[in-house]
């Protein structure tokens, strides 16, 4: 945010927080259905009549191509999210012509859940500018 964010940013910034952490929770076992992943954030908007906003897929691999399998997606099938999968996890909330939030990290999957490779501050001070 730049300068001091309005309550609707506030609140749709800590919607889009638990939507990627209640993802980032689901990949505890050691392999799972990429778009299971993605339905974990995605029944989180819908729970709050917000699945409209949310356009895009959960995330994808990357590795030798920047957008590659696994896609989590809910077009994704049969893909899987295995240990040693790098896999970006950006859910977001877009609100045509008002303002959009995407908060993004990339993580690599481990057998008991993830490990990140970024790992940004997310509290509202540290987001902040001005």
């Amino acid at each position: 945010f730049v300068g001091q964010p309005k309550p609707i940013w506030l609140k749709t910034y800590r919607q889009v927080l638990i939507a990627q952490e209640k993802a980032l929770k689901f990949l505890r076992p050691p392999t799972v259905l990429s778009r299971e992943v993605d339905a974990v954030a995605r029944n989180y908007f819908k729970n709050l009549k917000l699945d409209k906003h949310f356009i895009h897929g959960l995330g994808h691999g990357i590795g030798r191509a920047i957008h590659q399998p696994p896609k989590l997606s809910p077009k994704a099938k049969h893909q899987l999210v295995k240990p040693g999968d790098v896999v970006t996890i950006e859910p977001g909330l877009y609100f045509k012509n008002r303002f959009g939030i995407r908060i993004e990290d990339t993580i690599v999957k481990t057998k008991t859940g993830f490990r990140y490779l970024t790992n940004f501050p997310k509290d509202i001070k540290s987001v902040t500018i001005g």
